[in-house]
Formats: structure tokens, C-alpha cells, sequence
């Protein structure tokens, strides 16, 4: 069997039929879906039992809630193609995914392919993929694709890295994908993703990178781009705690990486609590320890933009960034 594909199912009953009738339609024929029911209380998992009966393409597991990571490992561990594809519940699929993919593996073999997507509410609203040319890599090139993975000097603005961290833009040979799988803290609520792909890269020795946007991303009111939270630094800790366990050769990336997850958050911050909620929070929130892992971060070869930010952040200039926030971020955080 070619294709594992794993859908973690959690309170998605609004979309999750899109989401399976998505994957059913595939022009590639030779895939199982595992469904992993994490425990919904809405009919998710009754509609899930209705995929499974009626095409033998579809299993579906029922667990405990454990959150995603868990719900994933779970289909992991169940999975029998070669290769395997994760989707998100809510999400959708093109119907040449699967087959666009084979297609790529047929010719290259690659450990992994790397592919991009469509932010979509009730329309598609603009394509999203790795800020890596097309191709096939390997060796050297390869780890010189990996050494920005957590962000790239010459990305402009909030800097997310050269590679897009989701799971569901990443179709990985079944042995990596459990073994990166299996040393995700499944406590992890935000940024599971980030911990699955500094592992990855210790997995992979080949990959294909592509601009075919074959996944439909269905942005929400609550996802960590358009909301913010008030414990976010606390998460933010916890996992670059645990990209240390996992990658500590990593060390100064991560300082990197910590400055501008902790920016982006000061810039929701301004933009979602008002003048006085975005002072107390900073005030509050940026405390000794912090802004230590901030002012230790080496910004070497970053563009000009985003040394000043930094500058910003690391003198406490709250007013500054808060007019920022407002002005040059306005929107695009959406």
C-alpha cells in the first residue's frame, strides 16, 4: 500500500464529512484512511463509523481524548502504507493530492515531500508553500535547507523559518514518520509541529520540495495566527524546553526562533487588548528570564527590518511596538 492518511477527529462534526468525502474522491486509489476519533462528543465519531462501513479504504480508531499529538500517534502506529499524509478534520484535500504525490515518489524516491496549501474560509483565499525552489534534494543542499528551518536571515517580517512546519504539508515515509511521532511530548497544545520537524530533519536524507498546493488549510477565529492568548510565553517555554531536548545541537537557533515567536505575540497583543491590557501584559509577561533568551539570540545576516524589531524588543520600547502593531502589522496577522 502506497499511502497511509491519518485524520486526528476532534469536535469537527461541521466539516468532517468534507474533510473524508475529500479523501474518498481521490484519483489515486491505493491509500487506507485512518480516522482517529480522539474522544469527540459531538457525532463525529458515529460519522466516521459510517465511512469505515461503507468503504473499506477507511478504519477508524476510538480513544480517549488525549489531544492531537496522541490522536496522531495513534494512527501512526496503525498505519501500514509506505508513505504516510496527515489531514486535519476540518481540512479538505484536492483529489489529485495523493496521486501528485506518487507521482513524485515514483520519480525520485524521496524520504519526504514537501508541499503547500490553500488558506481557506468559504473560499480559497491565496497559496502558501516552503520558501525552498522546487526540486529534489540531498547531502549538503539538504542541510542547508534544514539550518533555516526555524527561520530564515532573509525572510522579511515574522520569521517562521524556510519550511513549513505543518504536518499536513509533509507526506514522510512511514518509519520516520513514527519514529519522529513517538518523541512528541503529546502534552503539547501549540507548536507540536515545530518538535515533529527538528526530528525530521534528523530523519531525512532526501526530499522533494513542490509548490503544488494540493491541501485546503481552514483558517479559524482561534488558531494561534488570528487570536491571542494570555499564556502564550508559558507555551512558548514549554516548547522551546522541549526543541532543546529534542534538537540541542539547535541551541542558538532556537534563541532565534523564541525572539520572533515572542514579537509576534507582543504584536497580537497590541493589535487585540487595547493600549492598557497590551502594557500590563508585557510589563508582566517579558520578565528577567525572558528577555535573557531574547538579548542571547544572534541575528546575524537578518535583513535590516528585522534587526530594528529586535532592537525594539530587546530595549522594552513597548510604545514603539505598539504603534508598529497598528500600522505596519495591521491585518496581517489574519
Amino acid at each position: 500500500m502506497r499511502f497511509s492518511v491519518i485524520v486526528p477527529v476532534f469536535r469537527v462534526e461541521k466539516y468532517i464529512e468534507e474533510c473524508l468525502d475529500s479523501i474518498r474522491r481521490q484519483s489515486f486509489e491505493d491509500f487506507e484512511c485512518i480516522m482517529v476519533d480522539d474522544g469527540s462528543d459531538d457525532r463525529c465519531p458515529e460519522i466516521c463509523d459510517a465511512f469505515a462501513a461503507r468503504d473499506t479504504r477507511f478504519k477508524v480508531i476510538h480513544k480517549a481524548n488525549g489531544g492531537i499529538v496522541s490522536a496522531r500517534k495513534a494512527g501512526a502506529e496503525a498505519a501500514e502504507g509506505d508513505y504516510i499524509v496527515c489531514v486535519d478534520g476540518d481540512d479538505f484535500v484536492d483529489a489529485a493530492l495523493l496521486q501528485t504525490l506518487h507521482g513524485i515518489i515514483q520519480e525520485h524516491s524521496p524520504d519526504s515531500v514537501i508541499y503547500g496549501a490553500n488558506r481557506y474560509t468559504d473560499h480559497a483565499e491565496g497559496s502558501f508553500y516552503s520558501n525552498v525552489p522546487v526540486g529534489y534534494y540531498s547531502g549538503e543542499a539538504l542541510e542547508t535547507i534544514f539550518d533555516t528551518c526555524l527561520y530564515d536571515p532573509a525572510v522579511k517580517g515574522i520569521n517562521d523559518g524556510s519550511i513549513l512546519f505543518y504536518m499536513w504539508c509533509k507526506c514522510v515515509k512511514r518509519q520516520h514518520f513514527v519514529a519522529c511521532q513517538r518523541v512528541v511530548d503529546e502534552s503539547i497544545t501549540n507548536g507540536e509541529d515545530v518538535v515533529f520537524t527538528l526530528r525530521w530533519k534528523s530523519e531525512t536524507h532526501c526530499a522533494c520540495f513542490t509548490d503544488y498546493c494540493g491541501y485546503f488549510y481552514r483558517s479559524n477565529e482561534g488558531s494561534l495566527e488570528r487570536s491571542f492568548k494570555r499564556d502564550c510565553l508559558d507555551k512558548l517555554d514549554f516548547l522551546t524546553g522541549e526543541m532543546r531536548r529534542i534538537c540541542p545541537e539547535f541551541d542558538d537557533k532556537i534563541n532565534v526562533f523564541y525572539f520572533y515567536r515572542a514579537l509576534k505575540f507582543c504584536l497580537l497583543a497590541a493589535q487585540q487588548l487595547g493600549y492598557g491590557g497590551y502594557l500590563r501584559f508585557v510589563r508582566e509577561h517579558f520578565r528577567k528570564e525572558r528577555m535573557l533568551i531574547i538579548k542571547s539570540a544572534q541575528l546575524k545576516r537578518h535583513t535590516a527590518a528585522s534587526f530594528v524589531k529586535y532592537q525594539l524588543v530587546r530595549n522594552r520600547m513597548w510604545r514603539i511596538l505598539y504603534l508598529l502593531a497598528n500600522t505596519w502589522f495591521a491585518g496581517k496577522f489574519g
